[in-house]
């Protein structure tokens, strides 16, 4: 056979050989379903009402907040610390104490379990306790309205609050605060 015959042959071969390599290296890319984005954990937002206070104190204002966090207690807690610690919109207040710390919050089922600071449980007459648990109360159950709460300060479950002695029952649920103080 002439060289050159045989040159082109092997030419040939290797153009053919890296033509099929370089087709089946792309085909797997373009017959690939396309790839669909799911948001981790960590991505997730839920969205909580904050309850907050009218000017008169006799009203309460939901405003909804987005949290992205893993855990619904974690939004809870981050809801929670918000009201306690954020200034309001115009013409709306809080209730609860400036200095009142969340020392834990826990979520089980229908179930919120908050143990607070003593600060929650001091100043204010009737209105304004009355107020700050209702606050409380329907923004840790904004998620799930028929939750119940059981709040707890300083590790003690609490009866009664406030120097007037508000009954606060155990749990505590929507049914038994009304939204209009």
């Amino acid at each position: 056979m002439n060289r050159s015959v045989l040159l082109g042959f092997v030419i040939g071969a290797v153009a053919i050989g890296a033509g099929i390599a370089l087709w089946t290296q792309r085909a797997p890319d373009t017959l690939a379903p396309p790839q669909v984005a799911t948001p981790s954990p960590a991505e997730e937002v839920a969205t909580v009402s904050l309850y907050w206070l009218n000017s008169q104190g006799d009203r309460l204002v939901a405003v909804s907040r987005s949290f992205k966090e893993k855990s619904t207690g974690q939004v809870l807690t981050l809801a929670l610390q918000s009201l306690i610690k954020e200034t309001p919109p115009d013409n709306l207040y809080s209730a609860i104490p400036k200095d009142t710390e969340i020392l834990s919050l826990q979520t089980e089922g229908k179930d919120i379990r908050i143990n607070l600071s003593s600060a929650f449980g001091r100043g204010g007459g009737a209105t304004a306790i009355q107020g700050r648990l209702i606050q409380v109360l329907y923004t840790l159950t904004s998620l799930d309205p028929s939750a119940r709460v059981f709040l707890s300060i300083e590790g003690k479950p609490v009866t009664y609050l406030g120097g007037e002695g508000i009954e606060v029952k155990q749990p505590m649920t929507r049914e038994d605060y009304p939204e209009i103080l």
